[in-house]
């Protein structure tokens, strides 16, 4: 699946839905939150405020 190519593409409340289907994803497949919490960080410029906000 290709999440960054759907957040480059989205509009910023599509962006907020295809960011919370990954996380969805990636917990389906046992990976840890503070991993997720990594991966958004690294990928997304994501800020710990705005990525713990989405592992809510």
């Amino acid at each position: 699946m290709k999440f960054q190519t759907l957040l480059a593409d989205a509009k910023y409340e599509e962006r907020e839905k295809a960011i919370a289907i990954l996380v969805k994803s990636l917990r389906d497949v046992k990976i840890f939150d503070k991993d997720i919490k990594a991966k958004l960080k690294e990928n997304y410029d994501l800020s710990d405020k705005e990525a713990a906000k989405y592992l809510q």
